[in-house]
This record gives structure tokens, C-alpha cells and sequence, in this order.
């Protein structure tokens, strides 16, 4: 499938430049969008290209039904500019509603699903994290951890190669002892 469609634009945050906002504050926050790619809807009229075949009732070996896709798979080249587009639309279409501390941290500090967010003023990374959360909730997006065990699964899933955010990362660690 791949080969036929386009990848798109690359509208994505760099890495480097998200990871330095991110080391300018003392403290932080992150959070990752669950199944980021399922969360953006294909529209119903181009739903005739995202047809695939499977088993009727899961039951392998049974009856073969075509079944159609609703949104976008993870796997396709073009998903990445999609999703970014998808989450720049939104703030541009609501972020108004919202504080602008939260718009400027969903168009600013994600790359990719993940929101990386510091802060010198620990009360102004708590007054922002609601806000973010409130946007997010308000959307139906899935991406604020709810449980510990949830905290811990975002905190180990950091991409971090270079040893940049280890500290951030032992300071949530430790914090998580206390939840």
C-alpha cells in the first residue's frame, strides 16, 4: 500500500529542538497520546481505499469478509503528516476555547505522540498540565496517564539516546514513588 500513496509533508516538531525547549525548565511534565494514529478518523469518503480482508469472527480458517478501516493505519507512509496535521487543526479550530499556554504546548513540544513540557515555575507546569488535560478530555484524545502503572509505562517509554533527559526522567521516577 505504501508504494501508492504519498508521505506528505513533514510537518513534525524536530526532536532536537522539542528535547531543547524541554531542558530549558527545572521541571516537567510528559504525556503520550494512546494509539495516536486511531484517533484520527478517515473521512467516510475516503473510506473505499482502506478496504482489507479477515476472518468473519476472528476464527482463522473460517469465512473471509471484507471489512474497511475507519482511521488511519499506523503503518502507511503518509500516518505521520496526517496526525501532526490532524493535531495542528485542532488547536486551530479550538485552541480558543482553551488556554493559550495548552495550544502553545500542543503545537510546540509534541514530536510525534509524545508531549514534553518544562517549566521553572512548578505552578505554572501544573496550571499548564490542567489546561492541556482539559483540552485533551474536552477532545476525547486518550493521553493523559490515569494510574501509576500507566506513569511508569510513559516514563520508560522515553526516547532518549543521548542521555539528555535523565535527569527529568529519575525525577518523575522518583516522584512516582510517592503516588
Amino acid at each position: 500500500m505504501n508504494d501508492l500513496l504519498q508521505q506528505g509533508p513533514d510537518i513534525s516538531n524536530l526532536l532536537l529542538g522539542v528535547l531543547l525547549i524541554f531542558l530549558l525548565g527545572l521541571h516537567a511534565y510528559v504525556a503520550d497520546i494512546e494509539t495516536t494514529y486511531y484517533q484520527v478518523k478517515v473521512p467516510e469518503g475516503d473510506r473505499d481505499y482502506l478496504h482489507f480482508l479477515w476472518w468473519k469472527n476472528c476464527q482463522i480458517g473460517g469465512d473471509i469478509v471484507k471489512l474497511t478501516m475507519t482511521s488511519h493505519p499506523s503503518g502507511a507512509c503518509c500516518s505521520p503528516s496526517i496526525e501532526k496535521y490532524a493535531l495542528k487543526r485542532v488547536v486551530q479550530d479550538y485552541g480558543v476555547h482553551f488556554h493559550t499556554s495548552a495550544s502553545e504546548s500542543v503545537l510546540n513540544n509534541f514530536h510525534v505522540d509524545d508531549l514534553l513540557v518544562s517549566s521553572d515555575d512548578i505552578s505554572d507546569l501544573v496550571q499548564n498540565s490542567a489546561n492541556v488535560i482539559d483540552l485533551c478530555v474536552s477532545l476525547e484524545i486518550d493521553a493523559i496517564p490515569s494510574s501509576k502503572r500507566e506513569l511508569l509505562a510513559v516514563i520508560s517509554r522515553v526516547y532518549d539516546p543521548l542521555g539528555m533527559l535523565a535527569p527529568v526522567v529519575l525525577e518523575w521516577s522518583i516522584v512516582t514513588e510517592f503516588i
